[in-house]
């Protein structure tokens, strides 16, 4: 049996990594984000041609499974009313002019569906994004959550980078994984030239610091937004390193993505 190696504690084995700290002010919570400024939603708006619009959202309680990390479940959806709560004897309640209604509920993590990462979501040695002190996590995230990215919106332009076609398959395999010289490649096939911005600064695209952290107390670490997973027949990623996750049936799906993210053509 091959002995477990040991694992070097992070803050020696990062601490001459490139850091981002600080880049957009000792207030920033929404890093990489500066560079999506009024320029670049400008320019992203005068590509759409077409006018179609295409989901980027993951079905929540998918009968094929979700894509749930382990240790995590799929999410629970519960029917609290319908037509059937009207039959005779159920005892539905009674509303003006005989009004029947729908209405369900969910049971989920929030990572547990297409979703984004807060800047606070993983840290180590006592410090979260830009410096924050871990200790701004309890009970929910004080700074660094997922509402200043809301908040401000993620527009500019996208591309979809399709692996599992670049890679000859319908969809890739579970525990798949690919790296960013992967990404180019499958970049390089489809004709795509992906550029960094060029202009935007803190002073024209971060946000305002004006806000208190108590008022932004606990907030979620995540929220339901675009991120493609390889259980889809085309599949795309915007992370150099990612790995397909672990599906686990669930029944009665939800009709609808949470908020609507959407693509534009």
């Amino acid at each position: 049996m091959t002995e477990a190696q040991p694992v070097p504690d992070l803050t020696d084995l990062l601490k001459d990594s490139p850091s981002n700290w600080g880049k957009w002010g000792e207030d920033d919570e929404v890093g990489s984000l500066n560079y999506l400024g009024q320029e670049q939603v400008l320019a992203a708006v005068r590509l759409v041609t077409s006018g179609k619009t295409f989901t980027l959202q993951r079905l929540i309680g998918d009968p094929k499974g979700d894509p749930v990390w382990p240790g995590r479940t799929p999410a629970e959806r519960t029917q609290v009313l319908d037509e059937s709560n009207w039959d005779e004897g159920r005892g539905g309640p009674a509303f003006p002019g005989g009004l029947h209604y729908a209405d369900d509920k969910i049971n989920a993590f929030l990572q547990g569906s297409t979703q984004y990462d807060a800047l606070g979501h993983v840290w180590y040695g006592g410090k979260i994004w830009n410096g924050y002190d871990a200790r701004t996590t309890i009970g929910g995230l004080d700074r660094a959550s997922v509402e200043p990215i809301a908040q401000r919106g993620v527009v500019g332009r996208a591309v979809l980078l399709d692996m599992a076609r670049f890679l000859g398959k319908a969809t890739l395999d579970k525990g798949e994984t690919f790296t960013h010289e992967d990404l180019q490649s499958c970049a390089a096939k489809q004709g795509v030239t992906a550029s960094a911005s060029k202009s935007a600064t803190s002073s024209s695209s971060g946000p305002t610091s004006s806000n208190s952290s108590s008022s932004r107390r606990r907030r979620s670490m995540r929220a339901s937004t675009s991120r493609a997973w390889s259980t889809a027949p085309s599949s795309c990623s915007g992370s150099p390193t990612w790995r397909s996750p672990t599906s686990s049936p669930t029944p009665s799906p939800m009709r609808s993505p949470p908020i609507p993210t959407t693509a534009l053509r």
